[in-house]
């Protein structure tokens, strides 16, 4: 029944398998089964058969209920302190000609998805989520995913924090969640942890943080900090426009290894090389 087989498909997939088509290697596994009250898993052709017969009408109302599933799943039984979102993205490469996937130098011209996923990290729970077209930049959807997370979350907690990976690193996106903390409508304080791509000027004000300002946080790792602000940043429109606002950057940094030194090999220049990361935030918590 198509009911059943849709069921199986998300029971495989929260199983841990990253593809459908990888679901003969599980078809005989014995909790599966007895979780699905079957006897064998249906084989990849049948599932293959049943996605290829659906109609747009069909995949639209599977997509908007498994929408619903993901609100609905989510039960916060009493008002916390701190919620923390991750909202990731990640390429999902196909084999052969796929709805919606397209070539991208970000796999080596394989065609690939975009995968977009907000999760929350108290608990793991999915919130919501999305596969693009092709390399689809996430960050002019956030606005959206952003409505959708705080008609869920913000009567849950007083304080909700954003963390997410580079992709998501825009002007306009710090500016929304700014925003969001300043409305007095919302129930919660927004707050935003996004890991930073280091350049346009970033990285000159990186390169100029003093050198005592740089302390241990692990083995490897040093830790600093640089106020920065960008003069010129593209809204969600694409358009040029100036943001004035200093915010704060937790930098890291790595000391990379010379290999040729470490066998024994003289170098042109003394001076260290390191690999750098950034996360700009609006939280006034100590780096460790």
């Amino acid at each position: 029944a198509p009911g059943k087989l849709c069921e199986v498909t998300v029971a495989i997939l929260a199983a841990g398998l990253e593809r459908v088509s990888h679901i003969d290697e599980v078809k005989h596994d014995p909790g599966l089964c007895a979780a699905l009250g079957l006897e064998q898993l249906p084989d990849q052709a049948t599932l293959s058969r049943f996605f290829a017969d659906a109609t747009e009408a069909q995949v639209n109302w599977l997509r908007g209920r498994n929408r619903a599933f993901s609100k609905r799943s989510l039960r916060v039984k009493e008002r916390r302190h701190r919620l923390v979102v991750d909202v990731d993205t990640r390429d999902l490469e196909v084999y052969g000609k796929q709805e919606g996937a397209k070539r991208s130098p970000r796999c080596e011209g394989d065609r690939m998805y975009t995968f977009e996923l907000a999760t929350l990290r108290n608990s793991y729970d999915i919130l919501d989520g999305g596969l693009l077209e092709g390399a689809t930049h996430p960050a002019p959807r956030f606005r959206e995913r952003m409505r959708d997370i705080l008609e869920q979350l913000c009567g849950a907690t007083e304080e909700l924090v954003w963390c997410a990976d580079a992709a998501w690193y825009a002007s306009h996106i710090l500016q929304e969640i700014e925003a969001a903390d300043a409305d007095q409508a919302l129930a919660c304080r927004c707050h935003y942890a996004i890991r930073a791509r280091i350049r346009d000027g970033l990285d000159q004000a990186v390169a100029a943080i003093p050198e005592q300002q740089w302390r241990p946080c692990d083995e490897e790792l040093e830790i600093a900090e640089v106020r920065y602000t960008f003069a010129w940043v593209r809204d969600r429109e694409g358009r040029k426009v100036r943001d004035e606002r200093e915010r704060r950057f937790v930098v890291t940094r790595k000391r990379l290894k010379d290999r040729a030194q470490e066998q024994g090999q003289g170098a042109l220049l003394e001076a260290p090389r390191y690999e750098f990361q950034a996360i700009v935030t609006d939280l006034d918590w100590a780096p460790r």
